[in-house]
């Protein structure tokens, strides 16, 4: 709030910095010294307090980043914590249990069953306290929970897929864009018009859906647009998306924004702060753990 004015401002925007071009001269080496003296900065920062402090530890490169920092910088063992599945293909706590142990935290492991996940279901709309359909929100609350029998604060990983393109939407989305780039753009339209309302027709089935996503990639114009494609369940989600939050506006005036940076732009102004940090600041207030 301007206290001459009485108006509200925006003191910093993502949009912005991202195309300041006066932070675009330093090189790779330069780019690695500064980004491991802003994390270190941040990490700091976060960590001053007069209470136990932990880290959740996933095994992912954010978390374990984060984690690297805080115990390098800590006099003593940085308490970290992570979830286990009892089904293999979603438990990633080994990958968690290899970086604590290279780092040498003081790791605590929960291994949940399907049971304790669906008993957290009935909690969740006084939660959130409005609709969200995130069902990492779920393990959220499990390993705030967890950490807060230890712990007052913990710090976490979230936000590095947005500014580091971690995403696997990201991928994709180059990856599509590259293969129906090659078709000439009149035979597109061409197989998406025919295609579009047969998949309308029978959308309530599997291939009813596949057959409306892919004759929405078939009218794609840019890697931005096989993105918004990706994310959305529809073409109407598709025609509503990005119409709010600036973001459309800033795109609309950055032409010069690549693919990758188009994606992220969008993720870190919607995605980022509507449901990530959404996520854990609710599951983790609703044990009181900061």
């Amino acid at each position: 709030l301007n206290s001459n004015t009485s108006q509200l401002f925006e003191y910093w925007s993502i949009g912005e910095s991202m195309t300041d071009e006066s932070i675009f001269h330093k090189g790779e080496p330069g780019y690695l010294d500064e980004l491991e003296q802003r994390l270190t900065k941040a990490v700091t920062q976060q960590s001053i307090a007069d209470v136990p402090l932990g880290s959740f530890l996933s095994g992912g490169i954010d978390s374990a980043l984060i984690t690297a920092i805080l115990q390098k910088n800590s006099e003593r063992q940085v308490e970290t914590f992570s979830l286990g599945f009892e089904e293999e293909r979603y438990n990633e706590a080994n990958y968690a249990k290899r970086v604590a142990d290279h780092l040498g935290t003081k790791h605590h492991e929960l291994i949940v069953r399907s049971d304790d996940l669906q008993d957290i279901i009935p909690q969740l709309a006084k939660m959130y306290d409005e609709p969200f359909g995130d069902p990492s929100a779920i393990p959220t609350y499990i390993v705030s929970q967890f950490a807060k029998s230890k712990v007052t604060v913990a710090l976490t990983g979230d936000g590095g897929d947005e500014l580091f393109g971690g995403y696997n939407h990201y991928h994709r989305s180059a990856q599509i864009w590259t293969t129906i780039n090659k078709i000439p753009k009149s035979l597109r339209k061409i197989l998406a018009s025919a295609l579009l309302p047969l998949g309308k027709k029978i959308y309530e089935i599997p291939l009813g859906r596949k057959i409306e996503r892919l004759s929405s990639y078939l009218l794609c114009n840019s890697m931005f647009d096989c993105y918004k494609v990706q994310i959305c369940a529809s073409q109407v989600e598709i025609d509503k998306l990005l119409k709010f939050d600036g973001v459309t506006s800033v795109l609309d005036q950055h032409h010069d924004l690549d693919g990758y940076q188009a994606m992220m732009y969008a993720d870190a102004k919607c995605y980022l702060p509507d449901d990530i940090l959404a996520k854990v600041d609710r599951a983790s207030m609703a044990v009181s753990l900061e």
